[in-house]
């Protein structure tokens, strides 16, 4: 699963024939303490299972770089959709438990 990061395109400041690609735009998230929770989960499941981010990507079937761009988005508070946090849990032998209190 590869995630990508939008690409503001300034067409007013652009030039024509230009090779300058254009800057890159994420939205600015503050991380909340349910997601540095998330992320200390996952980071401690992949720790039990006693394998690296490249032995996991592979486990996966993703990218070890697309992987590594996952966790860093969920560690800076980004969502990630439900079947991939299941992937990953099934990865590390575990499996995704959801509650609300």
């Amino acid at each position: 699963m590869t995630y990508f990061d939008p690409v503001m395109l300034d067409l007013a400041n652009a030039s024509a024939g230009s090779t300058t690609p254009p800057k890159r735009h994420s939205p600015q998230v503050t991380p909340r303490p349910d997601d540095t929770a998330l992320f200390g989960a996952m980071l401690g499941a992949r720790h039990d299972a006693g394998v690296s981010l490249a032995q996991l990507a592979e486990r996966m079937g993703v990218d070890t770089v697309d992987l590594l761009h996952m966790e860093n988005r969920i560690a800076s508070g980004h969502a990630v959709p439900l079947h991939v946090l299941r992937q990953y849990a099934a990865a590390c032998g575990k499996r995704l438990v959801i509650s609300f209190e």
